[in-house]
């Protein structure tokens, strides 16, 4: 069964990568979730902006 994440831990990763001084693998790394699970926030994150 996959791992569930926290709204906490998302909205870390995402607040990350707002940020914009590291690149999406090594906030990953550093948050420890898969690189995609970074990528697939961003796609949400902006998708629900509109």
């Amino acid at each position: 069964m996959p791992q569930l994440y926290s709204p906490d831990l998302r909205e870390r990763v995402l607040g990350a990568c707002a940020h914009g001084d590291l690149p999406q693998v090594e906030i990953a790394r550093r948050l420890q979730v898969c690189p995609a699970t970074v990528s697939n926030w961003r796609l949400l994150a902006s998708a629900t902006l509109f």
